[in-house]
């Protein structure tokens, strides 16, 4: 198998999703008082909305790319990688880090080109089979 430009941006993109949704690192508690009351269906509040539980696979998934971009040693290129996670436009993080939208297109395609690369010739036969399985798309 090999990995390609999209299926690393898509990972990338997966893993700031699973950012988003997982806990804050400090837990803020508040007091509150909840009195009894009948538990009548149009009366609840909030009971019907359904929460969005983060998968054990989004997990791995996070996890594999917070070691992929580490592979990155420059902290500027790192950063474009994240903000593109965002899908924050070209232009935007072209303001951001002070280059022009196409550089960092172009820059971004390199960064993602030289992961793929680190990963075909630095990972072991079995580490490799553990990311092509993460980051191939699982079709329901």
């Amino acid at each position: 198998m090999q990995i390609k430009e999209h299926d690393l941006d898509q990972l990338y993109y997966d893993a700031y999703l699973t950012d988003q949704r997982m806990p804050s690192a400090f837990r803020k508690q508040k007091l509150t008082f909840w009195m009894e009351m009948n538990r009548i269906d149009w009366l609840n509040y909030g009971d019907g909305e359904t929460k969005i539980s983060i998968s054990p696979r989004n997990i791995s998934r996070w996890e594999l790319a917070l070691q992929l971009i580490q592979l990155i040693n420059n902290d500027e290129d790192r950063k474009i990688i994240w903000l593109r996670s965002k899908r924050i436009s070209w232009s935007k993080i072209g303001r951001q880090t002070a280059l022009d939208r196409r550089k960092v297109k172009n820059k971004y395609s390199e960064l993602l080109m030289t992961i793929i690369a680190k990963i075909k010739f630095s990972f072991s036969f079995k580490e490799k089979e553990k990311i092509y399985r993460l980051i191939a798309p699982k079709y329901d």
